[in-house]
């Protein structure tokens, strides 16, 4: 039981692990790297039934299709990450969804202006700002607040734009909420500029310049400032605001410029060590293949001198046996002195007994006989 649960706990801190490399790569806007962690996570909590960091790397994904301009793939994992949230009771993961899901309808309608996608987005919020009440999340309540500042900009109905304008400002932190008056100021400059009322609108704008954290940002708010005054009739601090307009699109399109350019530098980089590293792998690989090759030589003509020597060996052994029995035929072809002698000895008596009875004649002819058979 106690190995189980180290088992268990080693794949839950894996998947804490990417998940938490994924965000990590998303803070370097690094999306490819984010999204291949995200892709791990969400692979191995959904086969260790891990359901909450199954929504947590949904939502992660999404981020990242967010980041890179796709809302319409983010809004099928957000969506996921919701349902996976209400199955553990996880308020606070299924409230980020939402608050992110809002967004990425937000998105949609700026690309397509379709109002169904505007529809979402309000039916979104208010089900964020329920949530969010309840969980007392004020990040959460200031965010949907701006969403729905927007959504009632984009349906021209202004007076409930700025209503919820106001209440952001009232709950939002000059310190840590400047993106989000940033963003209210801007929309409320927006909103003065359609009915007219230029002065606030002048006024709107200089606040969102004031909490503007990036050129983007400025080129903005200061296009609302130039846009306000040459309504108003100041044509003159129009044109200040548009040279600093025209000095600042140059300064971002000259960092667009070089950003653009170190990608590419990065992508080549990466290319050139790709293609590094698929050199040095066929060079080893051709390396492993003429060892192999060698190996193979090697093994055949050591195969090839063996059966040579067993050969030789086996024809040398038949030499040697047909040599011992010729050798030994040799031997049984010689006749033996003493049976030779014994012999003689025999003929001798056969002879004087025959010349006594006068055959003598008769045994010489059949000795000659026998000694000239083969």
């Amino acid at each position: 039981m106690h190995k189980e649960l180290q088992i268990q706990s080693c794949e839950a801190n894996l998947i804490k692990y990417n998940y938490l490399k994924g965000y990590f790569y998303v803070k370097n806007e690094q999306y490819d790297s984010a999204s291949k962690y995200f892709l791990n996570a969400i692979e191995m909590a959904r086969t260790t039934n891990n359901i909450e960091f199954l929504a947590k790397s949904n939502i992660g994904i999404g981020l990242v299709f967010d980041r890179i301009m796709q809302p319409q793939k983010s809004i099928s994992y957000y969506k996921e990450a919701i349902l996976l949230a209400d199955q553990i009771k996880e308020d606070k993961i299924k409230l980020t969804g939402l608050v992110n899901l809002q967004s990425s309808f937000g998105m949609c309608y700026d690309e397509n202006e379709e109002i169904k996608y505007l529809d979402s987005v309000k039916s979104y919020c208010f089900q964020t700002l329920k949530l969010a009440k309840e969980l007392n999340a004020k990040k959460e309540i200031i965010r949907t607040y701006v969403t729905l500042a927007g959504s009632f900009l984009s349906e021209k109905k202004y007076t409930k734009a700025l209503q919820y304008c106001d209440s952001v400002i009232f709950l939002a932190d000059s310190i840590h909420n400047k993106s989000q008056l940033h963003s209210v100021y801007f929309k409320m400059a927006q909103c003065y500029i359609e009915l007219k009322d230029f002065s606030k609108a002048i006024s709107a704008a200089k606040l969102s310049l004031q909490f503007a954290d990036n050129n983007a940002k400025k080129a903005n708010a200061i296009y609302r400032l130039f846009e306000a005054n040459k309504l108003q009739g100041n044509f003159e601090k129009a044109l200040q605001y548009h040279e600093q307009l025209k000095t600042l699109d140059e300064e971002v399109l000259r960092n667009d410029r070089l950003k653009a350019v170190t990608e590419l530098e990065q992508k080549y980089e990466k290319s050139k060590n790709e293609k590094t590293i698929k050199e040095l792998n066929q060079a080893s690989e051709i390396k492993t293949l003429r060892i192999r090759v060698l190996l193979f030589g090697i093994v055949l003509a050591l195969f090839i001198i063996l059966i040579v020597f067993f050969a030789f060996r086996q024809k040398a052994m038949k030499s040697k046996q047909l040599f011992l029995e010729i050798e030994q035929r040799l031997n049984r072809s010689r006749m033996n002195p003493h049976f030779f002698f014994n012999a003689l000895t025999t003929l001798q008596g056969l002879a004087v007994k025959n010349m006594m009875e006068n055959k003598w004649p008769f045994t010489c002819i059949s000795f000659r006989a026998l000694c000239e058979r083969p």
